[in-house]
């Protein structure tokens, strides 16, 4: 993953900023403070300050109607928050964007295909088909 995590981010300094690019980059500056280095492959990835913030408003921030990103956002931040920035922020926003879903997640087919972030984003939509996730899974969770 790690090469993947250098190509889109030369990718995105360099100009080319593309929805699926903001996606992928977000998913891998979260997981590679959310697992380890040696499960994560990305030893070494320390996002820029303002990364995660920047692809956030790139994706539409806190105004998205996009269920893709609200899900993503939601998910990240249930499992961990602070790997996105300040924590209690981002735990808002997950509760947030859980309320907003009203019970939806994106078909899991729009996943395929994907590498890593499909395969982790397609995974959780699966276990919220047996245990629909909501905001009280966040507050049970702390």
């Amino acid at each position: 993953m790690r090469a993947e995590w250098d190509s889109l981010l030369a990718q995105w300094l360099n100009g080319s900023q593309t929805r699926e690019g903001a996606l992928r980059l977000l998913f891998l500056s979260w997981y590679s403070c959310s697992e380890p280095h040696y499960l994560s492959g990305l030893e070494g990835v320390e996002p820029e300050e303002g990364l995660v913030d920047e692809l956030f408003e790139f994706l539409g921030g806190e105004e998205t109607q996009d269920v893709e990103v609200l899900f993503i956002i939601a998910v990240m931040g249930e499992v961990a928050a602070w790997c996105l920035g300040e924590g209690d922020r981002w735990r808002r926003t997950a509760n947030s964007f859980w309320s907003r879903l009203d019970g939806r997640v994106p078909d899991q087919e729009l996943f395929a295909g994907r590498g890593a972030y499909g395969e982790y984003f397609a995974h959780h939509i699966r276990s919220s088909l047996n245990r629909r996730l909501s905001p009280d899974t966040l507050s049970n969770a702390e």
